[in-house]
């Protein structure tokens, strides 16, 4: 599911499904150092992980600068390039 919207109106950017991996709540964010930003993206993921309980909730940042400035208890951050070098489901 791309986009999915949420009852607020806030979007998460992806909803994946994988037979082998569960779920997995993407959010991605190229630049967080804007707290406006910053709270909208981890707001929208919050209402997505309500909505999907049994979803991983993932932000994924640009960079390891953001990685360290972002993330709320149970939402996993990872630096995009991580995260797309990583075995299914491995976050």
């Amino acid at each position: 599911m791309s986009e999915a919207e949420f009852c607020d109106g806030l979007e998460v950017d992806f909803l994946a499904r994988r037979p082998d991996a569960g779920e997995e709540l993407i959010q991605v964010c190229a630049d967080l150092s804007s707290p406006e930003t910053r709270a909208r993206e981890l707001r929208a993921l919050t209402a997505a992980a309500n909505d999907h309980p049994r979803a991983t909730p993932r932000l994924l940042v640009l960079d390891r600068d953001a990685f360290s400035r972002a993330g709320p208890p149970g939402i996993e951050v990872v630096p995009a390039c991580e995260w797309l070098l990583a075995p299914a489901g491995g976050g």
